[in-house]
């Protein structure tokens, strides 16, 4: 029961990183992407650091934007 519960948390922050990813595509900012994924800015941070979202070409414009904005 815990393995699947384990499994299925890892899954869904899969699918949340990959709409990090789209939206930093997009150029929306951190707090705009934890907006829009009920989510807040810890978690998207989390996040971005666990699936090393940061240092992805596509997720530039996201931190970019993210210099100097407190979330």
């Amino acid at each position: 029961m815990i393995n699947e519960w384990n499994e299925m948390k890892a899954r869904h922050e899969q699918e949340i990183a990959e709409y990090l990813q789209r939206m930093a595509d997009q150029g929306y900012s951190r707090s705009q992407a934890a907006q829009l994924l009920g989510k807040n800015t810890s978690t998207i941070s989390h996040l971005v650091k666990k699936y090393n979202l940061k240092n992805s070409a596509s997720t530039s414009i996201l931190l970019t934007r993210l210099q100097g904005r407190t979330t």
